[in-house]
């Protein structure tokens, strides 16, 4: 009887010390304040989260130590400190960072030189050069282009040719809308002609008629002033303006550009200034950013002073380089 009772006692005791065995490990991993972990059966332990498989989760306790506990026994809840989350399912992710606006997109600048050489030896000496500057580039707003070039040409040890040009247009655009705003401006400098130096600039609306990846097609009208310096007339001229440029891709590697542009006088009509130019970019060398430049330009003044053609007509081929 006495071993029965002794037997009996014993496992009494055995049972009353697991509620306070169990209760002083959770104690303790309330303590440690790491991520909580809700088992199964429902008790919470706060343990710090070593990593978490599709089977099993595994975590280190600062009393049990390492434990590895079946993923369909337990689930990693959102700790104080923000760490491992628990997903719908007891499935463990980690917390989504804030979504960051993209940057926006840098703006590109197009940009390309070109120079061609030419000569003649015999019984006439000729030669002749040219360098070309070209920049764009393209925003949801705007375009942007500018063009500069020098002509230099002489025959029989004569000076022929000595010309320096440098323009800039900007053009708006309304949005989905084909109407657009323009301003431009020109600074020239010709040796042989009635003037030095001349000045001009004008504004007004613009309208695309054709856009398309392969062609584009603008047309423009404004009003703008111009003014002639080292000729006969000095004052400050104002003028219409009209024009039309076309740019077109044949492929990848050819491109055709051509515009024209016609300028009456406001105050001497029916006097007027007028200008062309046709040409084709073909690349020869995308690595390398090699193309080839050819093309047709002229000016032409309906008054273009004593001595002085009106037509002034260039014909060129040369290298260009991308950069």
């Amino acid at each position: 009887m006495r071993a029965g009772s002794a037997k009996g006692g014993s496992g009494v005791g055995v049972a009353a010390l697991v509620p306070l065995v169990l209760g002083w490990v959770l104690a303790a991993g309330q303590a440690a304040r790491g991520e909580p972990i809700r088992l199964s059966t429902g008790e919470v332990l706060d343990v710090r989260v070593v990593r978490v498989t599709e089977s099993a989760i595994v975590a280190e306790h600062p009393l049990l130590g390492t434990l590895t506990i079946p993923r369909d026994h337990a689930e990693v809840m959102a700790g104080p400190s923000g760490g491992v989350e628990a997903s719908p399912g007891g499935a463990a992710r980690e917390p989504e960072a804030p979504a960051v606006p993209p940057p926006p997109p840098e703006v590109q600048w197009k940009r390309s030189i070109s120079m061609g050489l030419a000569g003649t030896e015999g019984n006439t000496e000729s030669a002749s050069g040219r360098v070309g500057l070209d920049a764009k580039r393209a925003t949801a707003s705007m375009d942007t282009m500018f063009a500069g070039g020098y002509l230099y040409a002489t025959s029989d040890g004569d000076r022929t040719k000595n010309r320096v040009e440098a323009g800039i247009r900007n053009d708006w655009k309304f949005g989905e809308s084909r109407w657009g705003l323009f301003a431009q401006g020109k600074v020239e400098y010709d040796e042989f002609q009635d003037w030095d130096l001349r000045v001009s600039g004008a504004v007004g609306p613009s309208y695309r008629f054709i856009r398309t990846e392969a062609t584009s097609l603008r047309g423009r009208a404004g009003l703008g002033l111009s003014r002639e310096f080292g000729g006969e007339s000095n004052s400050v001229t104002p003028e219409a303006i009209f024009g039309l440029d076309l740019e077109h891709k044949f492929s990848e590697r050819t491109v055709l550009a051509a515009g024209v542009e016609w300028l009456p006088s406001l105050s001497e009509f029916p006097q007027f200034r007028a200008g062309g130019h046709v040409g084709v970019k073909t690349v020869l060398d995308a690595a390398a950013g090699m193309s080839l430049h050819a093309g047709v330009a002229d000016r032409y003044d309906s008054s273009p002073g004593a001595g002085v053609g009106r037509n002034d007509f260039e014909y060129f081929v040369t290298l260009g380089w991308d950069f």
